[in-house]
């Protein structure tokens, strides 16, 4: 495998030390396998009490009695979750006697967590449905709401969720518990917009050519629907060419990679060709299947 090979990750981090040490790109570098990581949407906290309010109400309904359990779906919603629970006080491991499990979908997630878990003692659980993958990073909504299920199954008495999460959640998790008769609240602690379209020209022009030599990328890889929305509305005009496939020389056509089935239908629906999709929502899958893509084109 060559040098050559460029991959470009539509991946919204929060700064350039996240690029940096990002999973997938340092994987696919060991592999010989340069990447660029851009960018497509930017974040912003959530501020105010909600958070800390609705901790306090599962809190109190669990010492009540109910079934309770807190899910959260993304590592950025899952840091803000840390950082109240060490800074809120509200849950005391040397007086709570039950466990409070907190559902994440996936290995990324739970890691967030569970070093702050260690400082808070039994009062907390973390459980994911990628804790038997090693590490790779499974899981997501399809294995999280079965799980969900399996947790509630046979419980009588109040049943309640607190879903914390982003601006852009999916829908699958809350509709099917409250098809379950579970009680789900919802708190957003985080609000993504589309980065500028000339930022993003600019950062993918960057990409394409480096140390003043223009590159043709091998791969373009995608993370989320939104994401892509952000990059296509950017019209980056050299950018756009080689993820239709459009122009002179059809062999300038990247490769266009998917982390999940969601991306995937959402790259479909604007009609571009997915070469490949993860396995599983995590960096070994995805970084598996461009690496077998590139040795064998």
């Amino acid at each position: 495998m060559s040098k050559n090979n460029l991959v470009i990750l539509f991946k919204s981090l929060d700064s350039e030390e996240s690029k940096k040490s990002d999973d997938l790109s340092l994987l696919l570098s060991s592999r010989g396998i340069e990447t660029r990581i851009v960018s497509p949407l930017v974040f912003k906290k959530v501020h105010g009490p909600a958070l800390h309010l609705a901790l306090e109400h599962i809190h109190k309904s669990r010492l009540d009695g109910l079934h309770c359990a807190i899910v959260v779906t993304s590592p950025r919603a899952a840091q803000i979750l840390a950082d109240e629970i060490v800074t809120g006080g509200i849950f005391n491991k040397e007086t709570d006697e039950t466990i409070l499990p907190i559902f994440t979908s996936g290995f990324r997630t739970a890691s967030v967590l569970r070093d702050v878990m260690k400082a808070n003692g039994p009062a907390l659980q973390v459980i994911s449905p990628s804790d038997d993958d090693k590490g790779e990073g499974g899981g997501g909504s399809g294995a999280l709401i079965p799980q969900l299920r399996r947790f509630f199954s046979g419980k009588v008495r109040g049943k309640k969720v607190l879903f914390i999460r982003g601006d852009r959640a999916l829908r699958a998790i809350p509709d099917a518990l409250s098809e379950d008769g579970i009680a789900v609240d919802e708190v957003i602690v985080y609000e993504s917009a589309p980065e500028s379209p000339l930022n993003l020209q600019i950062s993918c022009s960057s990409s394409v050519v480096i140390e003043g030599e223009k590159r043709s990328p091998s791969a373009l890889v995608f993370y989320s629907p939104s994401g892509l929305e952000a990059v296509l509305a950017a019209n980056c005009e050299d950018l756009n060419m080689r993820l239709s496939g459009l122009g002179e020389n059809k062999q300038n056509a990247a490769a266009i990679f998917a982390i999940g089935s969601t991306t995937a239908a959402a790259l479909e629906s604007k009609g571009f060709h997915v070469t490949g999709v993860a396995e599983t929502p995590g960096h070994i899958s995805l970084a598996d299947i461009i690496s077998k893509t590139l040795i064998t084109t």
